[in-house]
């Protein structure tokens, strides 16, 4: 009886241990991209000259300090998004990743796509950054 009584107690902590580990999703996860590492409007699509930098910047709630979130991105004309880089949720609940786009990337009539994704709660919008030609 004892024993029964035991496993009966061990099934009811497990199960609701396993509640508390289930993920919830974000209330808000926005992305926007900037051509400015400050001091500029944030969009959801820029146009940039090969070789100038572009930050892509999110922000979630909850907060997830700490949490790693992966940076997808998915080439103009392509089907399959690609894993690019592993950012930090800073404390204030924001992310931010420096993108460099080479002569390679351009595209001049397409745009490149980025979000973040964090496992388990969500990925955020999708941002559309242009690259061209450099002006000569």
């Amino acid at each position: 009886m004892k024993k029964m009584a035991f496993v009966s107690l061990l099934l009811v902590l497990m199960s609701m241990s396993a509640r508390g580990a289930v993920a919830h999703q974000t209330r808000v996860f926005d992305a926007c991209v900037t051509v400015a590492r400050a001091g500029q409007p944030c969009r959801n699509k820029v146009t940039v000259i090969a070789r100038d930098a572009a930050y892509v910047r999110a922000h979630m709630r909850p907060l997830h300090a700490g949490a790693i979130a992966r940076l997808w991105r998915l080439e103009p004309r392509a089907t399959e998004w690609i894993k690019v880089a592993r950012v930090r949720v800073r404390d204030e609940g924001r992310m931010s990743y420096r993108w460099d786009p080479s002569d390679s990337d351009i595209h001049n009539f397409t745009s490149w796509r980025f979000r973040y994704v964090l496992p388990q709660h969500g990925h955020s919008d999708t941002v559309k950054i242009r690259v061209i030609t450099p002006d000569i």
